[in-house]
Order: structure tokens, then C-alpha cells, then sequence
């Protein structure tokens, strides 16, 4: 099947960046790492530790050919991404979930990001949609701690942009809506015999790589569309 990758108003080319490069500001770096935050990773205030976890299904596409190249096949790292700029969509499910006394059940999120491989660590630019308590984001963000959590790449790299939105999310199978701004349907599996592991849920185990259906952004930073490139799917589960 071949890829369908465009940009609103034309089609992509790696010389014409989405919207969400033209950055403005400085550089800031993850929540997680940032050595200038008052509390460290899972501290809320003064000596107050916030233990969490959420379990779920997590589903992505991005605008990479599939295999996608941040991917594990049979244990083995590929490489950069398939155009050298990565832009798409993350996406959580929250079936089970608790930090602390809050409770995350039934919450769901939604990233929309990008990042240039050719920039110095490869800052993500991103917008996370939120549709539960903060401490949602607050976890999908590193700020609550966990070893899993902080090797995720918008984590332990810098960032250049961080929003969160609250949003109401929809989700069905092989598929997930933020009202007008975002919709991602992924249902087709690529064919391969490899097994096939993502970072965001875990190299523990495999998942399913698939050939997504439609991305269609249009929120605060991004504006793009997607077809026939590469999609994720697999169950996760956090905790710190």
C-alpha cells in the first residue's frame, strides 16, 4: 500500500515543515529532567509522594512507513524516522487507574506531536488532550516519576513546546476522536512475521503494527493529515 502523507493545504515535502516547527522561545526541557522543578519526579509539595498506575490500550500513528523505524523488529532497533521530521498521534485508554486517591478509571489522553531528528536531541513539540483529573497528565508527563514513564522519548529529551488541553475523547475499536481536532483510525495489520515492540507501551512484549486508516489533526500547534502510514496498537501499563 502506498502512503498517502500530506499537510493541510498541499502535499508534504521535508523542506516544508507542519506548522508546529515554527517555533517560537526558548528551549525547555521535560518535566522530569528539569533540574530547575521544586519537587522531584512523584512529589507534590512538601514531602507528599503521589504513587499511580494505569492500564489500558494505547494506540499511535505517525507519518512513517510501516515498519515504523522507532519500532524493535525481532529484538532489533532500526533507526531514524522514515523522513527525518516525525509527526503524528499517541493515544491512551485508561481502563484501570488510580494516583492515589484519584481515581483514573475511564480517563483517556491524546498527544500530538513532532519533532526533527536533524535538531540537537530532537525536541518534541506537543499537545496533550486530556480528558480526566490532571494527574492524568501529570503521569503521561513524567512528572509523577516511574521507571517506564521516564524512558519515554518526550521524557528524558528536551521539549520546545508543551500544551494540555482539556478535551472530551471518544474512543472505539481502532479508533479515537478529540471532537473536531483530532480523529485516528487505525484497523488494517501490515503484514509481516516479525515480532514487533514500540517504546510507549513497552519492548517487553510485542504489539500489532498496523496501517492506519486516517490522522487528522487541526488543534493548537498541528495541522496534518495522514494515510497509509504506519500505526501501533498494544495494551500498556504505568506505574511509579
Amino acid at each position: 500500500m502506498r502512503a498517502t502523507v500530506a499537510q493541510a493545504g498541499g502535499a508534504y515535502d521535508r523542506r516544508t515543515l507542519p506548522r508546529a516547527f515554527r517555533r517560537v522561545g526558548r528551549l525547555v526541557r521535560s518535566p522530569s529532567v528539569d533540574a530547575d522543578r521544586a519537587d522531584p519526579p512523584g512529589v507534590r509539595g512538601v514531602g507528599h509522594r503521589v504513587s499511580f498506575r494505569i492500564a489500558g490500550r494505547y494506540l499511535e500513528a505517525c507519518n512513517c512507513e510501516a515498519i515504523c523505524p522507532c519500532r524493535r523488529v525481532n529484538g532489533v532497533s532500526t533507526g531514524r524516522s522514515t523522513h527525518g521530521i516525525c509527526f503524528g498521534a499517541l493515544s491512551w485508554r485508561v481502563d484501570d487507574g488510580r494516583a492515589n486517591d484519584v481515581d483514573l478509571s475511564g480517563s483517556g489522553a491524546v498527544m500530538t506531536f513532532g519533532y526533527d531528528d536533524d535538531e540537537p536531541r530532537s525536541p518534541w513539540t506537543l499537545v496533550l488532550h486530556v480528558d480526566g483529573p490532571d494527574e492524568l497528565a501529570d503521569i503521561l508527563l513524567g512528572r509523577l516519576g516511574g521507571d517506564h514513564v521516564g524512558s519515554l522519548p518526550w521524557v528524558r529529551k528536551p521539549t520546545a513546546s508543551i500544551d494540555v488541553q482539556r478535551a472530551r475523547i471518544e474512543f472505539g475499536n481502532g479508533e479515537v476522536r478529540v471532537g473536531e481536532s483530532v480523529r485516528l483510525r487505525a484497523t488494517t495489520p501490515f503484514e509481516t512475521d516479525a515480532a514487533v515492540s514500540c517504546i510507549v507501551p513497552g519492548h517487553d512484549r510485542p504489539g500489532v503494527e498496523l496501517v492506519n486508516d486516517e490522522v487528522h489533526v487541526r488543534d493548537a500547534r498541528f495541522s496534518f493529515d495522514l494515510r497509509g502510514t504506519c500505526a501501533f496498537t498494544r495494551d500498556f501499563d504505568y506505574s511509579g
